[in-house]
C-alpha cells in the first residue's frame, strides 16, 4: 500500500494505499452527479475505475480479455468483460430478466449474435437470421444438410400464423425456392369478397398453377375457375360449362377425357352410389381375375335404366330381372316393345321390332308387329334389299314343333281347340300357280309298310285320334271307312269272306253260297275272279275299322245325332288297343276274306270257268289270260 498520512476525514491514519477519488472539475475530489471521477490508488495511480454519483464505468489502461469479471466463491467464473474482443461472457445455468427487456442495437448487419451465426439480429435491416449472420429475409434460417423447423405445444392446438394487413388486397404466401430462384409456392389471396378469395398451389418454376382452392370451396386442379366442388382441367374443352346437378366432379380436356381407378387383379375396383338410407345404392365394379363387370342397383327393389336420345328411357331392368326395351314395365325375362308396321318389301329400312343377324353377312331374321289387325310376323330377309328373302330353318339339328301345344311328339304337332277355325290352310296366290300344293315324300320305296298320310275322328271328347277315317299306303293305295281306292288296275272288286275260311288263290273264279265264296266248278256260272289283296282299281266294302262302327238304317246309312255326328254301334269298342292282341285288323289282313273282282279287266287263271258274259281279251301268259268281266 501507499505510504503518508492521512488528513481530513479518515478512517485511520496508517493505510497509505487507500483508494481516492481525483479529479480537477466538477467539485474536485468530490464525486460529482454525472461527471466521472477516476479512482487511484494512495500513489496516485490511476485505476480503470471512474465513477459518479449516478453512473460507474470501468476504462482500463490496456485491453483485456477480462477486463471486467464476477466469479463464485469458488473462483469460477460467473460473468466476464473482454475489452479486446469487445464482448462479454456469463457463465451461468439461468440467465433472469425481472423486467420486460428491450435490446436494442446500434445497428450492423450482425449488431447482435450468438455464437456468431446461430443467432442474428440484423439492425440495420430489421431482420433476424438462424444459421446466418447476414439474414436476407425478416426471418432467414440457414444451415447445411437436411433440416426442419418444428412449432409443438406440449398440451394444445400448435400452428403457424402467415398474415397480410387489414387490406384484403393483399396476399399471403409459403414460397420453396433453390437458392433464390422459387420453384413453386403456396399462395392465399385476401378479396375483401370471401366467396371471391383463393389458396393457389404453383409448381414448375412458379410457373404452373396447379391448384386453386376458392373462397366458396370449389377445387380447381389445372385451373383457377373450378365449375365445381373438383374440376380436374387437362384443357378446355371449349365454350361449356358443367352442369349444376352433377358438378360434385368435372373432368375436362380438349381431347379424350377420363377417370381410372387401378386395383390389384384380384380386388374389386368400385365406383359406389349412396344416399342417407343406404351408403350403397348403386355400385360398378370391376375384377380382372373374375373378368366380371358389374353395374346396377344394390337396393332391394331397385331398377337399372338405360337412356338414349336426350335422356329418354331406352331399357330397364327391374327388380325382377325383367329386361324391358321400350317398355318401363316388363313382364317378362326380355320385353320389346317397338311401331307396328308390316314386313318393308323395298329398300333398306326395316320396320321391324327386332333384327337378328351376323356382321359381314346380308341375311337377317326380323321380328315385328303387322298394322292392323296387328298380328305378329317373323321375315328372313336381305339387310342390304328387303324385297330379297332368305330362307328360314327351324330345328336344323332335329327335335319337334309344337303349334298350340308345349310337347310335341312330332316333327310339327298343331292342335286348336277352337271350333270356328281351320286347323290348317294354305294358298297358292298366284293365277297362274302350276307346283303341288301339298308335297310329301319318302326315302323308302313303295310299299303297304308305310303310310304317306293317314287322317282320324275324334271320339266327341279329348281323343282326337279315336279312329282312323282316311289313309294313303306307301304303295298309292287309299282307304276310307268305305272302300279303297287306286292300285293302278281296272277293275271293281269287293271283300268276301270264304266259306270254309280258307285264302283262295288268285285268279281262281269263284261262285256265292251263302253270302259266302268258294271256288266255282265246270257246270257253274262263276260272278268274279279272286284278286291279290294289293289289286282292284276300285274295292269296295274294304274299310280301315270295322264295319260295324257304325249304327245304320236298314238301307246302310248311317245314323247321325242332333249335332250331325254319325253315333257309333253300341258294340264298338274305341278304346281297343291299336298294337296289341285286341288291335282291329282290316280285311285287307285276314285270310279267310278274299278281294273279289266283278267288274273290269281281270286275269283269271287258264282253265278256270267262266261266265257268258265275259269276254276274253288277250293271253296275258302260259298260264294267264286277260278277261273283261261284265
Amino acid at each position: 500500500m501507499a505510504t503518508g498520512t492521512l488528513t481530513g476525514q479518515t478512517i485511520a491514519n496508517t493505510y497509505k494505499a487507500l483508494l481516492k477519488i481525483t479529479g480537477t472539475t466538477a467539485g474536485g475530489e468530490t464525486l460529482h452527479a454525472t461527471t466521472l471521477k477516476v479512482i487511484e490508488d494512495g500513489d496516485g495511480n490511476p485505476t480503470p475505475i471512474q465513477l459518479a454519483q449516478n453512473r460507474i464505468e470501468i476504462v482500463p489502461t490496456a485491453n483485456h480479455a477480462n477486463a471486467f469479471e464476477v466469479s463464485q466463491a469458488d473462483g469460477t467464473q460467473i460473468f466476464n468483460i473482454n475489452s479486446t474482443t469487445p464482448g462479454f461472457t456469463i457463465n451461468a445455468a439461468t440467465v433472469t430478466l425481472t423486467q420486460d427487456t428491450d435490446f436494442v442495437t446500434s445497428g450492423g448487419v450482425n449488431g447482435m449474435s450468438i455464437d456468431g451465426t446461430t443467432f442474428s439480429v440484423d439492425g440495420t435491416n430489421n431482420r433476424v437470421g438462424i444459421g446466418t449472420a447476414s439474414p436476407d429475409f425478416l426471418l432467414d434460417c440457414e444451415k447445411a444438410g437436411s433440416q426442419n423447423i418444428r412449432v409443438h405445444s406440449t398440451d394444445d392446438n400448435a400452428g403457424v400464423i402467415i398474415a397480410s394487413d387489414t387490406d384484403q388486397g393483399q396476399i399471403s404466401f409459403l414460397a420453396f425456392a433453390s437458392g433464390a430462384n422459387y420453384r413453386g409456392e403456396i399462395k392465399y389471396d385476401h378479396d375483401e369478397d370471401e366467396d371471391a378469395q383463393k389458396m393457389q398451389f404453383k409448381v414448375g418454376d412458379n410457373a404452373v398453377t396447379a391448384m386453386t382452392i376458392l373462397g366458396d370451396g370449389n377445387v380447381g386442379i389445372g385451373t383457377d375457375s373450378p365449375d365445381g366442388t373438383l374440376h380436374v382441367h387437362t384443357d378446355t374443352a371449349g365454350e361449356v360449362t358443367a352442369n349444376s346437378i352433377s358438378d360434385d366432379l368435372v373432368i375436362e380436356n380438349s381431347a379424350g377425357g377420363g377417370l381410372t381407378i387401378l386395383t390389384p387383379d384380384a380386388n374389386n375396383g368400385r365406383i359406389s352410389i349412396g344416399s342417407t338410407s343406404d351408403n350403397i345404392g348403386a355400385a360398378l365394379i370391376w375384377n380382372y381375375d373374375s373378368g366380371l363387370f358389374t353395374i346396377g342397383s344394390d337396393k332391394v327393389g331397385g331398377q337399372t335404366v338405360f337412356t338414349s336420345n336426350n335422356g329418354n328411357e331406352a331399357m330397364r331392368i327391374d327388380a325382377s330381372k325383367n329386361v324391358g326395351i321400350g317398355t318401363t314395365s316388363p313382364a317378362t325375362a326380355l320385353h320389346i316393345h317397338g311401331t307396328t308396321g308390316n314386313p318393308a318389301t323395298t329398300g333398306t329400312t326395316p320396320t321391324a321390332i327386332a333384327r337378328f343377324g351376323t356382321s359381314g353377312l346380308n341375311s337377317v331374321l326380323d321380328i315385328g308387329q303387322h298394322t292392323s289387325p296387328y298380328a305378329m310376323w317373323i321375315q328372313a330377309t336381305d339387310r342390304s334389299n328387303l324385297g330379297s328373302n332368305y330362307n328360314l330353318s327351324l330345328q336344323p339339328n332335329g327335335g319337334f314343333v309344337g303349334i298350340g301345344t308345349d310337347s310335341p311328339t312330332d316333327p310339327l304337332q298343331i292342335e286348336h281347340a277352337a271350333t270356328g277355325n281351320n286347323l290348317l290352310r294354305g294358298s297358292a296366290n298366284h293365277a297362274s300357280y302350276s307346283n303341288v300344293s301339298i308335297l310329301t315324300g319318302c326315302y323308302r320305296a313303295s310299299s303297304t309298310s308305310y303310310e304317306n298320310l293317314r287322317f282320324y275322328h275324334g271320339d266327341g271328347g279329348t281323343n282326337a285320334f279315336s279312329d282312323i277315317v282316311f289313309q294313303v299306303l306307301g304303295d298309292g293305295t287309299t282307304n276310307n271307312d268305305t272302300g279303297t281306292y287306286g292300285t293302278g288296275a281296272a277293275d271293281y272288286a269287293e271283300f268276301f269272306e270264304s266259306t270254309d275260311g280258307s285264302s283262295l288263290s288268285s285268279g281262281t273264279t269263284v261262285v256265292l253260297e251263302n253270302g259266302k265264296v268258294r271256288a266255282c266248278e265246270n257246270d257253274e256260272s262263276p260272278i268274279g275272279i279272286v284278286r291279290p289283296d294289293d289289286c282292284g282299281a276300285f274295292v269296295g266294302n274294304s274299310g280301315i275299322n270295322w264295319h260295324g262302327k257304325f249304327k245304320r238304317d236298314d238301307y246302310g246309312k248311317r245314323e247321325v245325332d242332333s249335332d250331325g255326328n254319325h253315333v257309333l254301334n253300341d258294340a264298338y269298342n274305341p278304346e281297343y288297343d291299336e298294337d296289341g292282341e285286341s288291335a282291329f285288323k282290316t280285311r285287307q289282313s285276314r285270310g279267310e276274306w278274299n278281294l273279289i273282282g266283278i267288274l273290269g279287266q281281270i286275269p283269271i287263271t287258264k282253265g278256270q270257268p267262266v261266265a257268258s258274259t265275259w269276254v276274253k281279251m288277250k293271253d296275258v301268259s302260259d298260264t294267264v289270260e286277260m278277261w273283261f268281266v261284265k
